[in-house]
């Protein structure tokens, strides 16, 4: 499976539920070679300023 594609109802389900608790997020993610190093780096580089982000408005 090259990725996982939510349709309609399953997006309104997820909007639709209160914000309740803590979030847990596995990513599964796979990079090939030196072109996929690169792409991950740059994902690390952006998710992380949006998790500090993130964080800090949320509390420890």
């Amino acid at each position: 499976m090259s990725s996982i594609l939510p349709n309609d109802e399953a997006l309104r389900a997820l909007v639709s539920n209160p914000d309740e608790g803590k979030v847990v997020m596995l990513n599964l993610l796979k990079f090939k070679g030196k072109e996929g190093t690169r792409a991950y780096d740059h994902y690390v580089e952006n998710v992380s300023k949006i998790l500090e982000a993130r964080k800090s408005t949320c509390g420890p």
